[in-house]
């Protein structure tokens, strides 16, 4: 796998070398980041930093686990404008969430 987007010989080695397991992992992430574009997105325009912290956070915390590092420090970055309530530039960083997942869906679906 490609090791921008994620680690593998780390995650390998969380799942006992058992590649079919981590591929259904990484699909659940995809669906996980699928599911909460349009609520960050939402969450953005309102200026809900509350909703913005709790699905970046999700999504943040199943990327490390996944070793999906680009994912989870773009869902940090978001997180953290979250926290200090100052947004600018919070679309851009979706946009980047947005990218790396459809990055990694492609390879997925490549393999």
């Amino acid at each position: 796998m490609d090791k921008k987007l994620i680690e593998y010989d780390v995650v390998i080695k969380l799942v006992d070398g058992d590649e079919e397991f981590l591929l259904e992992l990484l699909n659940e992430l995809i669906i996980q980041i699928d599911d909460s574009i349009k609520p960050i997105r939402e969450a953005i325009k309102s200026s809900d930093y509350d909703s913005i912290k709790s699905l970046c956070h999700k999504i943040k915390g199943a990327s490390a686990n996944l070793s999906v590092n680009r994912t989870a420090d773009y869902c940090r970055q978001l997180e953290d404008m979250a926290n200090k309530q100052n947004l600018d530039g919070a679309e851009t960083l979706l946009e980047d969430i947005e990218k790396s997942k459809n990055d990694l869906d492609i390879y997925l679906k490549n393999l």
